[in-house]
């Protein structure tokens, strides 16, 4: 027995007989308006060429405000000292060449940077080059003043420490223990460093290293405020050794960096008060190596 379902009344067609034909439109009815926008002719109108125009001008005298006020105008080099020198002296000797170097610093800023644009400076490339050229810099830095238009520079330049000796030329070492100059000239009263090792002795490279530096600059300090002239020190080929000899004595005092400067001074001062109330001649050397204990000969 066939089964016929029920139709969906929702699914149910209309005839044609009962469709309203009221809303069939005669297209030639002149009193018929379309629901569709009129064809406006204005609003298929270009916009005026003035309007883009005035853009791109506003647009180029913004840009040129912008590169106007990001041009070097004015160059301030201020000097940045790291820390005191060792005496007053040296900061005389060395104060001739730091006048020389800050011309020199000077012309050549106005050269390569006045006038040109802080938006196309490389200052990764501006630093090597004003550093790579003269070795009496440590670091710059470079700051700009929107407002005014000024570059500053900020220039730190190495500390003389002590004349270095070679076999054939005396060097000048920073207080890092770097070689950046071979006018001696210019430092006769720094501390003079023999080194037995030879560690180095090249213009522009590290002589002696860093912790040995550290350590004769500030027995050097230590020693000029206690008015003690150091007239020069020893590296042995003992390593972390140090041999002084002062312009007051004949001998030489044998320390260990270990110590560290203010303990090998104090040491010194002690075993120098002991030689006095003795009457002991030392000759050669005090040994002050070992804490605690002086050997003398």
């Amino acid at each position: 027995m066939k089964i016929q379902r029920p139709r969906n009344p929702l699914l149910k067609q209309k005839r044609f007989s009962e469709y309203d034909y009221s809303k069939v439109v005669n297209k030639h009815d002149k009193s018929f308006k379309s629901s569709r926008p009129e064809n406006n002719i204005a609003r298929h109108k270009r916009k005026p060429v003035f309007g883009f125009i005035t853009r791109s001008l506003l647009l180029i005298i913004f840009l040129f405000v912008i590169y106007m006020a990001t041009t070097v105008k004015n160059i301030d080099i201020a000097i940045i000292e790291e820390g005191p020198n060792n005496t007053a002296s040296v900061k005389n000797d060395s104060g001739q060449q730091m006048s020389d170097y800050l011309g020199w610093f000077e012309k050549r800023l106005n050269s390569k940077i006045w006038g040109k644009n802080i938006l196309f400076m490389n200052e990764a490339e501006m630093l090597e080059d004003f550093t790579a050229d003269n070795l009496l810099v440590k670091s710059a830095s470079f700051g700009f003043n929107y407002a005014s238009g000024s570059l500053k520079v900020n220039v730190q330049p190495r500390e003389p420490m002590a004349r270095y000796s070679t076999s054939d030329k005396i060097l000048i070492l920073d207080n890092e223990g770097f070689a950046f100059s071979d006018n001696a000239n210019n430092y006769n009263n720094l501390p003079l460093i023999k080194d037995e090792a030879q560690f180095g002795g090249i213009l522009g490279k590290q002589a002696i290293d860093t912790n040995t530096a550290l350590y004769i600059n500030q027995f050097s300090s230590l020693s000029s405020e206690r008015s003690l002239n150091v007239e020069y020190f020893v590296i042995p080929q003992a390593i972390r050794e140090v041999y002084i000899k002062f312009s007051s004595n004949k001998y030489i005092i044998k320390t260990h960096m270990d110590m560290g400067p203010e303990a090998s001074l104090n040491a010194y001062e002690k075993a120098l008060g002991y030689v006095a109330s003795s009457g002991i001649n030392v000759s050669e050397y005090i040994d002050l190596r070992v804490e605690g204990k002086a050997i003398y000969k």
